[in-house]
């Protein structure tokens, strides 16, 4: 019988599932120092410094929709271009404004562009694309989310085993 599971690295398991829905909490809740939301007309800064969040998620969620998502491109390994997206372009974020959309999802991968030891760096052209298409976004008035996305399977699930490390190198992103 043919096996008709998705890939070993994206079922859930153990640590990393635990990675992925810690992730995803701090991204619906906006309050991770690692998560950004950038008001529209704004610079991208963590969401309490910049975005008055409304008293009720809710209201934060319908001020964001409808929201579009910009997967397959920053979050492509090895490279933007890898899964068949062009590169991202102002003239996107143009397009998707003009078409009503409020908010965008930005997914990032890290791990080929962040150094495995201390302190961690990101190499400074991959972090000079990412606000590039970050500021084109919010250059178009677009609330903007960036979340770290397939590193969960690359290293952040070995939290359960190496908390420490990985818990300094998520908070160097």
């Amino acid at each position: 019988m043919k096996d008709t599971r998705p890939p070993a690295h994206h079922r859930d398991r153990g640590p990393g599932r635990l990675a992925g829905l810690l992730m995803a909490l701090l991204v619906v809740l906006g309050l991770s120092g690692s998560t950004a939301l950038a008001a529209p007309g704004g610079t991208a800064q963590p969401a309490r410094a910049t975005v008055k969040v409304p008293a009720r998620a809710m209201d934060a969620v319908a001020a964001m929709r409808p929201s579009w998502n910009l997967g397959n491109t920053l979050d492509a390994i090895p490279d933007e271009t890898s899964w068949g997206n062009p590169k991202a372009t102002r003239e996107l974020f143009r397009t998707v404004r003009a078409q009503g959309f409020r908010s965008v999802r930005i997914p990032v991968t890290w791990n080929d562009h962040q150094s495995a030891t201390a302190p961690y760096t990101v190499d400074a052209a991959y972090m000079s694309r990412v606000k590039q298409v970050v500021d084109w976004a919010l250059a178009e008035n677009l609330y903007v989310v960036v979340n770290v996305h397939h590193d969960s399977w690359q290293w952040i699930w070995k939290i359960p085993t190496d908390h420490d490390t990985v818990l300094a190198r998520y908070d160097a992103l």
